[in-house]
């Protein structure tokens, strides 16, 4: 029987002279930011992809912030094959923060590093805004 790519296989010693090669299947989750940046300015789109080679039956979330994410307007989580895409869009200040995936398997789960995104909004000087409007002349 082959042994599959991501197995660590272990030899189990018993009182008889022979062995036995057994082989155990990890349950490994990664996770990586598609865009070139982690920093995002508000309206902005942060795609980030979660992927598991490991075999079973194997159900894949993502989190931010230890909270589970679902899908909303500005939230599309898909499946394809083994991977979670989470695409956000139109980001917000709210969006900031850490995002893990979790993949879970019969009794046992782990998370990957987190991805930290960082969302910056527009700073608009309310003090030129008001001289603006009480001295239209200064901006002539």
């Amino acid at each position: 029987m082959p042994i599959p790519a991501n197995c660590a296989c272990y030899v189990h010693w018993f009182d008889c002279p022979c062995s036995l090669l057994s082989c155990v299947d990890e349950l490994i989750v990664t996770a990586r930011a598609m865009n070139d940046s982690r920093s995002f300015s508000e309206g902005q789109t942060a795609v980030l992809l979660c992927q598991s080679d490991s075999h079973g039956d194997i159900q894949l979330t993502w989190m931010k912030d230890s909270e589970q994410l679902e899908q909303d307007g500005d939230r599309q989580i898909r499946e394809t094959g083994n991977d979670l895409v989470l695409t956000l869009s139109d980001l917000t200040a709210a969006d900031s923060g850490q995002y893990v995936c979790m993949a879970r398997r019969e009794r046992e789960s782990v998370t990957s590093a987190p991805i930290t995104i960082s969302v910056t909004g527009l700073v608009i000087c309310l003090v030129w805004l008001w001289s603006v409007q009480r001295f239209p002349f200064l901006i002539e």
